[in-house]
């Protein structure tokens, strides 16, 4: 049984890593190459076993959808429809795949994905030690095996969160509490005002979730708070309120760092063509637009790539998601899976990260009941070798006491 379960983790594995690929990889012509051939293979092996076993879920729908619009108004502006084509292949083949791997068995869906992310962390952190001023330039800024400081958060926080569920799934804390060190470990060497305030946020909200305060702190409040900070920080440009927050603890401007210059270019481009956005653009032509080849703001990204429509699509895809989630919000796991997303969201206001590994967190969002269900039986099947163990350890303590006595 056990030859088995390592035979399906490894098969997993070896499907799942192609998708994984980092900035690093898009800069060296023939790991670009070997990796783009790789992802195309592994996706269609994934579909597949997919097809064969099931009909498409509901949150893989959504993904084809929101995939789909990005595509047709890439394909309308003339953008760069080849990189659309193969993130669009990417993330949709991820979220089938950890599907499949929830569905099939948690016990190795945990073991894969803590693997993976203890691949991704050990490598970058390496070369933050090896590389201290960055590996590589690009657009000025320095990059490393996870790509700019602002974009380890995106691989990084994925992997505390696995590893904490980790732990409480299976009761092992060894491995994944090294792997949370070398994590916070990496933030703190390069110091990121996005990073570490996404990291601060994480930790109060975690202690909060031990503590089961569900009935303020649950999906459907984070995703008020979220919209307020939009609404405030974003739009109205309140942040003189949060002064000391941002300069004093953070270390930034309350310009964040000329992000509400690029926020206004992104904005004016958005009303022009608020319906549909503008698709997928080479980076020189996002740039040229609005300062900078990202909007630093993952929600303004997504208004200008796929205007309405597409946050028409996020949104539904949320509320699936919220849905599952208020289901049982009292649960630990819902509670850790809530407090990931908000925080991804806060972080997402001032950075839009290219990481896929943040759909983890959205899948396992959608499946939250079949990680409680298959949770609670693994516990059942622990405390049940607690006990079995307990009673050979009585038995073996009566035949000595037996013994003793039949030698006195």
């Amino acid at each position: 049984m056990r030859r088995k379960i390592n035979l399906r983790c490894i098969i997993w594995f070896l499907l799942m890593i192609p998708l994984l690929k980092t900035p690093y990889m898009n800069k060296v012509p023939i790991m670009d190459l070997g990796f783009n051939c790789m992802r195309m293979l592994s996706g269609g092996i994934i579909l597949y076993l997919y097809l064969k076993r099931q009909r498409f879920s509901k949150i893989v729908i959504i993904q084809l959808v929101f995939q789909l619009v990005l595509l047709i108004t890439t394909l309308i502006n003339s953008g760069n429809v080849y990189n659309q084509c193969l993130t669009a292949i990417s993330v949709i083949s991820f979220y089938l795949i950890v599907e499949l791997m929830i569905k099939d068995n948690c016990v190795n869906f945990l073991n894969v994905v803590l693997l993976c992310s203890e691949i991704l962390v050990y490598i970058n952190l390496i070369t933050l030690f090896i590389f201290p001023y960055g590996m590589y330039r690009d657009w000025t800024y320095r990059n490393w095996f996870l790509g700019t400081d602002n974009q380890h958060i995106g691989t990084i926080l994925v992997a505390i969160f696995i590893a904490l569920i980790y732990i409480k799934f299976f009761e092992k804390r060894v491995r994944p509490t090294l792997l949370i060190i070398a994590c916070i470990v990496s933030i703190w060497m390069r110091w990121s005002a996005t990073a570490v305030g996404g990291l601060l946020v994480f930790g109060i909200l975690y202690i909060v979730a031990i503590k089961n305060y569900n009935r303020l702190f649950n999906f459907l409040n984070y995703m008020i708070v979220i919209g307020g900070i939009f609404l405030f920080i974003i739009l109205l440009r309140l942040q003189n309120y949060f002064q000391f927050f941002i300069e004093d603890v953070l270390g930034k401007d309350l310009t964040f760092t000329g992000r509400v210059y690029i926020w206004d270019a992104g904005i004016m481009w958005i009303k022009r063509s608020w319906l549909y956005g503008y698709g997928v653009e080479s980076y020189a032509l996002h740039a040229q637009k609005t300062l900078y080849p990202s909007m630093h703001n993952t929600f303004l990204e997504y208004m200008y790539q796929g205007g309405i429509i597409l946050i028409f699509v996020f949104f539904v895809l949320n509320f699936v998601i919220g849905k599952k989630l208020m289901e049982n919000p009292s649960n630990i796991y819902t509670r850790i899976v809530s407090a990931t997303i908000f925080t991804f969201y806060f972080m997402m206001q001032f950075e839009v990260y290219s990481s896929i590994y943040i759909e983890m967190v959205i899948i396992l969002a959608f499946f939250i009941k079949e990680l409680i269900r298959q949770s609670e039986n693994s516990e059942w099947i622990r405390i049940k070798n607690r006990n079995k163990r307990s009673r050979q350890i009585k038995k073996i303590f009566h035949r000595v006491v037996k013994c003793k006595g039949e030698k006195g």
